[in-house]
């Protein structure tokens, strides 16, 4: 930093911390006898060829660790660095933590116990795996998971000293690092990973990585900062010299679209000049794909220029194709749904999911969403039921809702439709208006609404497996470029059996066991037609459109002249409204070809299933 601010002196101050004596996975080992690991994986040359980068991790792991141990193997029992060199000891540590809580419980002084761990799924193995243990289940405990997803007014609840003779454990993500001080902390457990967000291949992924060494200073720290305490990292010795010394800045670890509108409405230049002279610079990949998504948008031109609808989503506080859909939606009469839907995926989702009760969580969800297959339409579902409710406290506590995040959501419609309005995009401010919701009751439109903003966010279900006795299913989806996807078991659409079409959108893809998309919602292919970029070929007398590059619909060359004139209105009908905003006048002209154009996006799809045993494949679709 001070070299790239010309040299500039630095002033460091000191903080107040007290002594932290620190363990490593080797000295828990020694202490707890701990010696037994589960090792899913192989060192048979023959199975680790199956899976490279599999491969590559076992290997890194035993060069590391035979180094290690040749060093240490006078200072340690030969169990210890028979445990050590087994690779669950760093892959399958809950047994080992679960040990190390009651050994902290019953054998050393009083104080809390703050454990760091990757995930909420291994914070609800624990949480389980502490109260199924024949001695801890019977101790005097309370334990509390810490973790974004659960309420504030619940997380708030770590801070309250336990009474005498009682031992508190927090079970957190990095949430407790640097965010907050619980004060009464004295032992920390530091399974020494965490969830990055990480952008790679046109791919946001969650990945499972080693901390840095700030990272655990940071960990340490909170067990010394107001009296001494302990540390017990749950890594080698040996694990910790391959620690980087920071984590990699966020700038160079995802999707690029809205820092480049920013980029441009604050005329800061071309893109790939200013972005050269970033302290750290993003690669020239990661940037491409930004520009190529921003032009497929419509919001820059061939020459990286701000076009008039990219000016106005540079100006909302939004991912760009979110800012799409709600200015699509001031224009098909829609406004009060779809800035719902817009609020959530910009802020949070307002579902909650106590441990032990996801599976009624994810039952209210699908109450909500009464058979649409969106999630999108059921969160606005969700706010507009929250918003009529006279006792809003009991509906959020009933259905797991977070009365706060809601009230946020309102606050950010609100704000939404304010800047819309004085943008003139809109005749009356409030979102609720009759004026500003001439279509609010088709969920068709919403869905092909949705599908134009997440465009290109397109996934093409292939087949979905379903058992014999259950009309549930899983869908087995393909992304263009990216291959075969799943979606992620929170949606509502996740064991749907029958899909009334073949395309999903979904506003987010991470790389999860499998790529896995969320927040999806099946979408009409004739809205994907109309608002996207797709590939046509002629066969004799017919054109054959695809989408997302899957060959779909099929018409007469009349009918794709005639949508291709439809098209060619609207865009000019929207290139006018962005350049000159004015309010629909659905009396008017503009209304009449709007109509026509709700028409066709949201004309029924008729698929043909073919019914086997174990799966249902879906047919193609035909339209004259």
């Amino acid at each position: 930093f001070s070299e790239y601010f010309n040299r500039c002196p630095m002033v460091e101050i000191q903080g107040i911390t007290y002594p932290v004596r620190e363990y490593y996975l080797e000295d828990v080992l020694a202490e707890l006898k701990f010696y037994s690991f589960e090792d899913k994986t192989s060192r048979n040359p023959r199975d680790r060829k199956r899976n490279r980068t599999q491969t590559a991790q076992q290997d890194e792991f035993y060069d590391m660790i035979e180094a290690y141990t040749s060093e240490i193997r006078n200072k340690y029992s030969a169990s210890v660095i028979r445990a050590l060199s087994n690779r669950g000891s760093e892959n399958h540590q809950n047994e080992l933590i679960v040990e190390l809580l009651y050994y902290i419980t019953c054998a050393q002084p009083a104080g809390a116990i703050l454990v760091f761990l990757p995930s909420v799924m291994q914070i609800s193995d624990i949480y389980r795996m502490i109260h199924e243990h024949p001695k801890l289940s019977t101790a005097r405990l309370v334990v509390y998971p810490l973790h974004s997803k659960i309420p504030t007014g619940e997380q708030t609840a770590v801070f309250d000293r336990p009474p005498a003779e009682t031992r508190k454990i927090i079970l957190s993500t990095n949430i407790a690092e640097t965010s907050i001080t619980i004060d009464d902390i004295v032992y920390v457990i530091n399974a020494g990973r965490h969830k990055l967000n990480t952008y790679e291949n046109g791919i946001s992924a969650l990945r499972d990585e080693w901390i840095s060494l700030s990272n655990e200073i940071q960990r340490k720290g909170r067990a010394g900062r107001v009296q001494e305490g302990t540390c017990y990292h749950l890594y080698s010795r040996a694990r910790r010299r391959t620690f980087l010394e920071n984590v990699p800045p966020e700038i160079l670890r995802v999707a690029l679209d809205e820092v480049i509108l920013q980029v441009k409405i604050l005329r800061l230049g071309e893109v790939r000049v200013f972005m050269d002279r970033l302290l750290d610079k993003p690669s020239d990949t990661v940037i491409e794909e930004s520009l190529k998504l921003l032009n497929r948008l419509n919001a820059i031109d061939d020459d990286q220029k701000l076009t008039p609808l990219g000016y106005h989503l540079a100006r909302l506080p939004m991912d760009p194709r979110t800012g799409k859909m709600i200015l699509l939606a001031s224009i098909f009469g829609c406004i009060d749904p779809i800035t719902s839907i817009a609020a959530s995926l910009s802020f949070k989702n307002a579902f909650y999911k106590p441990l032990g009760k996801e599976k009624e969580v994810d039952r209210i969800r699908r109450r909500f969403a009464d058979g649409i297959a969106s999630d999108h339409i059921m969160l606005a579902r969700v706010l507009d039921e929250w918003r009529r409710q006279s006792n809003r406290a009991g509906f959020c506590h009933r259905h797991f809702l977070n009365n706060a995040t809601l009230q946020q959501l309102s606050n950010m419609k609100r704000q939404f439709c304010e800047y819309l309005h004085g943008a003139h995009f809109l005749s009356a401010v409030e979102c609720e208006a009759p004026e500003n919701n001439h279509h609010t009751g088709s969920n068709e439109l919403l869905a092909a609404i949705v599908g134009a903003g997440l465009y290109p966010n397109v996934a093409f279900v292939r087949k979905v497996i379903r058992s014999r006795n259950s009309p549930d299913g899983r869908a087995i989806l393909n992304i263009e470029g990216q291959g075969r996807a799943e979606i992620h078991p929170a949606s509502v659409n996740s064991n749907r059996g029958i899909f009334h079409s073949n395309f999903v959108v979904y506003y987010d893809m991470q790389k999860l066991s499998a790529l896995t998309i969320f927040d999806t919602t099946v979408v009409n292919p004739f809205s994907l037609l109309f608002f996207g970029d797709n590939h046509v070929e002629t066969e004799d007398d017919h054109e054959l459109i695809s989408i997302a590059g899957h060959y779909c619909l099929k018409c007469d060359k009349a009918t794709y002249r005639l949508i291709q004139d439809l098209r060619n209105g609207f865009n000019l009908f929207l290139q006018k409204k962005i350049c000159e905003p004015s309010p629909v006048d659905w009396d008017a002209t503009e209304g009449d070809l709007l109509r026509a154009i709700i028409k066709l996006i949201t004309v029924e799809c008729k698929y043909d299933d073919h019914f086997g045993d174990e799966e249902t494949t879906l047919g193609t679709e035909e339209s004259h």
